[in-house]
């Protein structure tokens, strides 16, 4: 049986918990056709108790980070040259929160990550806005990497 779809409420206490890294955080080069770059990380919570999954990919032209809970994306920050959200068209990054109906559809420009920051600064926001704590460090990718 797979798990049930998180709400909306649920998806936002889950996005609150503390969380922590133990791991380093690295980007490792990604070899598929796009040469891009990726981070994966287990996340885990006391209250609840839970384990997640953090993502994160930089392309030729676009980046992401992702917290997944069960494999449902709950937070998710993105920045393309170009995209289409409810109508809407995003040229500057962008987050999507979840909700049961519309999975993560919905997304807003956020006010907490300047759009001109480095991406490892974009990143370690993302996680203070997710309450992930990178016990185990974090590796700082070169800044010629990023779109």
């Amino acid at each position: 049986m797979s798990p049930s779809k998180p709400t909306k409420a649920e998806a936002d206490r889950l996005v609150a918990a503390r969380k922590v890294v133990s791991a380093l955080v690295s980007w490792t080069s990604d070899h598929g056709r796009q040469g891009g770059w990726r981070v994966e990380a287990k996340a885990l919570s006391t209250e609840p108790r839970a384990v997640f999954r953090l993502l994160g990919y930089i392309g030729p032209r676009n980046y992401s980070f992702t917290l997944l809970y069960n494999n449902y994306p709950i937070r998710k920050f993105t920045k393309h040259d170009r995209h289409r959200v409810c109508n809407k068209v995003f040229t500057e990054p962008h987050k999507h929160t979840w909700d049961e109906e519309k999975g993560d559809y919905h997304a807003y420009v956020p006010n907490n990550i300047d759009p001109t920051n480095d991406v490892n600064d974009q990143f370690l926001a993302f996680c203070e806005e997710c309450n992930i704590r990178l016990v185990g460090g974090y590796q700082h990718i070169l800044h010629g990497c990023v779109p």
